[in-house]
C-alpha cells in the first residue's frame, strides 16, 4: 500500500493526475522495469483540518457487473448473506461514509468474516428494519420489483447509480429482517466490486 497527501495537487487537476500516476507506477513495473497491468483500490480520506490523503492498494482483478441495467438476470451466486446477531442503532455513522466503522466491524467480527470472505452480514435497527450490509448496499425483490432500504444505511454511489438508472426503487415499506427467506437472492453492491448476487442463509 502507498499513501500520500493530495491537498495541494488537487488545486490543479494536472498535478493531481501526475501524482496519482507516479504512485501507481511504483506498483506497475516488474524487475526489468517493464509495465504490467494492475488493478488498484483507491481510498480518499478527508480530515477536519482540510487535509486530503489518498491510499492505493493493489488488488486481484475481478469481473463484477459494474453498470447493470437490470437485477433480474443472475446465475450461480457465489456470495452468501446472513443477518447480524444484534440490532444496530441508526446514526450519522451508518448513513454517511466515514472511517468510524465500529458497528460494521463488530458485525463482521461476530460473523467471523475476513477481508477475503464471500459472505456479507446485514445490519438492522431496533425495529427489525434491514438497513445495509457491512461493506455493501443491498437490494431485495419485493412486490415484483427490486428495492433498496430507505432509512438508516449508507447512501453509497452504487446505490445512487441503481436508483438514478431505475434499476431499483426505494423501499418505502421497510424490509423487515423476519421477511428474509433462506435461499432468497439478494443483490449487493459497492464501488470496489460492482454489483453481485448473493443467497440468504440462516445462521
Amino acid at each position: 500500500m502507498t499513501g500520500f497527501n493530495v491537498s495541494e495537487s488537487l488545486k490543479d487537476l494536472g498535478s493531481f493526475e501526475r501524482q496519482i500516476l507516479n504512485a501507481i507506477g511504483h506498483f506497475t513495473r516488474n524487475d526489468d522495469g517493464e509495465a504490467v497491468p494492475q488493478v488498484f483500490r483507491g481510498k480518499f480520506s478527508m480530515w477536519p483540518d482540510g487535509r486530503i490523503d489518498v491510499s492505493l492498494v493493489p488488488v486481484p482483478r475481478t469481473s463484477p457487473i459494474l453498470f447493470p441495467t437490470t437485477l433480474n438476470s443472475y446465475s450461480n451466486p457465489t456470495w452468501t448473506v446472513i443477518l447480524d446477531i444484534q440490532a444496530t442503532e441508526t446514526s450519522l455513522f451508518t448513513e454517511v461514509k466515514t472511517s468510524n466503522r465500529i458497528d460494521y466491524d463488530r458485525a463482521r467480527k461476530a460473523a467471523g468474516l475476513t477481508p477475503s470472505s464471500t459472505t456479507e452480514v446485514l445490519l438492522y435497527n431496533y425495529l427489525g428494519e434491514v438497513m445495509d450490509g457491512s461493506i455493501t448496499s443491498v437490494y431485495f425483490y419485493r412486490d415484483n420489483e427490486w428495492v433498496t432500504p430507505h432509512h438508516g444505511g449508507l447512501e453509497g454511489v452504487t446505490r445512487k447509480f441503481a436508483l438514478d438508472r431505475e434499476v431499483c426503487s426505494i423501499a418505502w415499506s421497510a424490509v423487515m429482517k423476519e421477511s428474509l427467506r433462506r435461499g432468497e437472492v439478494v443483490w449487493l453492491s459497492n464501488a470496489f466490486r460492482g454489483f453481485f448476487p448473493a443467497v440468504f442463509e440462516l445462521r
